[in-house]
Order: C-alpha cells, then sequence, then structure tokens
C-alpha cells in the first residue's frame, strides 16, 4: 500500500489546477498587470524533487506529469504516482505579486474545497502559513482524497492526493509530503 492515497488513471488532477486558477483570479489579474516578467519566469524549480518524496512513501513513486510552468497566474504544476498509477499526488504552486495576494488565493480555495472533497472538514495543519486540509471522497465518491493548501510568502500551493476508495492519504503523510515541498518553496522561490 503506498502511504499517499491517489488515484486515478489520469497523470494530473484536472480540478486541482483548474479550482486553485479559479480561487485566484482575481489575484491573477492583478499578477499579470504587475509584471509580465513574472508571467514568463521559469518556477518549475518550486516542485519538490521526487528524491525528497521517496522516504515517505511505502510505495515508490515516479514522476505523473513533470513540473510544467502555469501562466495564469504563473507558476508550476505536476505529478508524482506510484507505478500503478492507482495513487496519485498533485502539485499546483501559484506565484503571485506577495504574500496578501497568496493568502487571499488560498483562502479562496479553501471556500470552493467541497469541489474536490466530500465528507472532509478542512482542519488546520501545521505547514506554511495557513496550512490547512481536508479529507473524504470525490464528489462522485469514486476516489478517496485528502487536500492540503498553504502559502509560503507569494506562493499558494494545493496538494491533492487521489486514491482507490477508502485509502485516503492520511493527514500525517500528507503533511511530511507539504512540509518537503514548503522547504522546497523556501529555498527556491526569488523574494
Amino acid at each position: 500500500m503506498l502511504a499517499p492515497a491517489c488515484g486515478s488513471n489520469d497523470e494530473k488532477a484536472p480540478a486541482s489546477s483548474s479550482s486553485t486558477t479559479s480561487a485566484t483570479g482575481s489575484s491573477s489579474a492583478s499578477a499579470t498587470a504587475t509584471s509580465s516578467t513574472a508571467a514568463s519566469a521559469d518556477y518549475t524549480n518550486l516542485l519538490v524533487p521526487l528524491t525528497d518524496l521517496q522516504p515517505l512513501s511505502g510505495d515508490p513513486l515516479q514522476v505523473g506529469q513533470p513540473a510544467s510552468p502555469t501562466n495564469d497566474p504563473p507558476g508550476v504544476e505536476g505529478t508524482f504516482r506510484n507505478a500503478k498509477g492507482d495513487n496519485i499526488i498533485s502539485f499546483n504552486i501559484a506565484v503571485l505579486p506577495d504574500a496578501a495576494a497568496a493568502v487571499k488565493a488560498m483562502s479562496g480555495t479553501v471556500g470552493i474545497l467541497d469541489n474536490w472533497v466530500v465528507g472532509g472538514t478542512p482542519q488546520p495543519v501545521a505547514v506554511g502559513n495557513g496550512g490547512t486540509a481536508a479529507l473524504g471522497t470525490s464528489p462522485d465518491k469514486t476516489k478517496a482524497v485528502t487536500v492540503l493548501l498553504f502559502t509560503e510568502g507569494r506562493a499558494s500551493v494545493t496538494i491533492h492526493f487521489e486514491g482507490p476508495p477508502g485509502d485516503a492519504a492520511p493527514i500525517d503523510f500528507a503533511t511530511a509530503v507539504a512540509e518537503k515541498q514548503d522547504a522546497t518553496i523556501k529555498k527556491n522561490l526569488p523574494a
């Protein structure tokens, strides 16, 4: 059993990316207006390296979708999965103009968390600023889902774990993954 419960045959969880973008829509307009340089910046080094996650998982992980730049707002997304592809961890990191915009974006995402996870009450977790996690099922009840959100400086982070029904990623595992992601952002995000 892979400790992270993530399961879909998809290489990434589209809800994670689109919901984060939706939640950051108003911030993305100001991000674009603030700096066209930010939109063209390469933030792929903000995604936690696979080697940092391997020790956390009982089932070896591999790259599902390589780190790919996002544009509106700028940032990066990518996925890791187990060999069978039934457990997937999707990352979406939005880089906003400042920490206040990142907090606003994350707050918007928390407000629509039930679009991704049903039956889970958001709870605080000790990661970054405002760390919040929810564990439950996908709205269609076909997957176990854990979602963890936090900000670090001007980055708003969504980590979406999917797995077979009844095999949700435990909050402690999700938090350990988020701590590794947070450390990578602290190391690599320009001021």
